[in-house]
Order: structure tokens, then sequence, then C-alpha cells
């Protein structure tokens, strides 16, 4: 019984001690996020992901692209990804800065838009 007595005793004041942890990191989060402003979303034009795409077609890198735009690799290997969507818009466009791109939808849920 003194065996089993003592076995709870540390497993007691560590639960206790990851508690406190827990608690002591909720606060840390509520204190610093007042101080912090959330970053803007910035919009990138087509003429700008028409030259991004026109750099990797020149055969540079997408993390050289990445670096010289001052994006993130992930936005430059989604614009390389989607460049025949974007390509397409290119030349129908009458101002390239103004310019947005949405998808269509196909299916049933569209139809039924179209019928409302």
């Amino acid at each position: 019984m003194s065996s089993a007595s003592s076995s709870t005793g540390p497993c007691l004041s560590l639960l206790a001690f990851v508690f406190s942890l827990k608690r002591n990191k909720s606060k840390r989060k509520a204190e610093s996020a007042g101080n912090e402003s959330k970053k803007q979303r910035s919009v990138i034009t087509l003429e700008e992901k028409a030259k991004i795409i026109r750099m990797h077609e020149n055969g540079k890198m997408i993390s050289t692209i990445a670096r010289d735009t001052n994006r993130p690799i992930s936005t430059v290997n989604t614009i390389v990804k989607d460049k025949v969507r974007i390509l397409e818009n290119v030349p129908d466009a009458v101002t390239l800065k103004g310019t947005i791109i949405t998808k269509k939808r196909l299916g049933p849920i569209s139809e039924m838009e179209k019928l409302l």
C-alpha cells in the first residue's frame, strides 16, 4: 500500500505542474495579443503575377523569385501552378491592376443559382 500511495504523490505533483504551465501559457497569449497588430493582406495584381510567371519560364527558381519579389515561396508556387488560368485572363484585362479572377462553379449548385 505504501508503494501505491508514494507513486500517486509524484503523479499528482506532476499534474499540478502541467496544469500550472497551461494556465500561465494562456495568460501570456492574452497579454501579447493586444500588443501586436494583424498583418494586412496584400492583393497581387495580374501584372505582377504575369511577371512572376515569365521569370519562372525564363528558368529562375521559385525560391529566387520569392526572394526577389518579397513574397512567400508558397504564394509564388501557387501563382506558377495556376499560370494557365492567369495567362488566359491577362490579354483580356483592360487594366491589369484592377482584374480579379474568380472560380466558375459547376454542378448542381450553379444550376440552382441560375434558376433562382
